[in-house]
This record gives structure tokens, sequence and C-alpha cells, in this order.
């Protein structure tokens, strides 16, 4: 399963719900299950000291990603950063549905779109 590694707060908000959209400056062709991990770093910019930041280095929801598509100002405003939307014009909106929480296993995140190991997988059940 693919796993994807987020800073605090914006994974505590997609577990939440609150936030159905990540940005980031990439694309990937991939579609389906993500397991989505707490980075080690909290985030400080585009608003991120407004919500509450939850645990690093773990394990938070699983989501489905069903689409990755050239940012809109309408995504934007789901993804809950709060900055000029000019300044991630030429980002991709990532889009998650069934967003399910998972017991907190500590990982090691990855950059990009990883593979989880099969330990990981078993642990969490999926």
């Amino acid at each position: 399963m693919k796993c994807l590694s987020v800073k605090q707060p914006w994974i505590n908000l997609t577990a939440l719900k609150r936030k159905p959209v990540e940005l980031r400056s990439w694309s990937r062709t991939y579609r389906g299950p993500v397991i989505l991990c707490a980075g080690s770093k909290v985030e400080t910019r585009w608003g991120a000291k407004n919500y509450e930041a939850g645990p690093l280095g773990v394990t938070i929801c699983i989501a489905e990603l069903i689409d990755i598509r050239p940012l809109t100002p309408k995504d934007f405003a789901l993804s809950c950063v709060k900055a000029n939307f000019e300044e991630f014009k030429d980002w991709f909106g990532w889009h998650w549905d069934d967003i399910k929480r998972v017991s907190p296993v500590p990982v090691k995140g990855q950059l990009g779109l990883w593979e989880a190991s099969t330990e990981l997988c078993s642990v969490l059940r999926v």
C-alpha cells in the first residue's frame, strides 16, 4: 500500500475530515488507498499556527486518493491553507475521500509517495 508523509497540523485536519485537499507541487498517476503519516516536523507557514497539531512520526489515517488535478481556487479553499492563491497556482490538489483514522504506529516518513512495509500493513491490518 502507498504512504504519504504530511506535516502537522495538515494531517490532523485531514483526519478530522476538515481538509479534503492536500497541496503538492507534484503529481502522480496513482489513485487508491494511501496510509497518511504525520511527518517529523510541524509546518509553521501558511497559517498553520492557527490549527492544533497532533502527534509526529506516526500513522494517522488511511484515505482514498480519488484525484490529483491542477489546483483551482475552490480546491485551494478546501486545503485550509491561509496564503495567496498565486503562490500555489502551479501546484496540484490531492483529493481525499473515505478518510478513516488508524492506530498511531511509529513510522519513519519518506519523501514522495512511498510503499508501506509489509510489517506496517500487518500492524494496521490493511
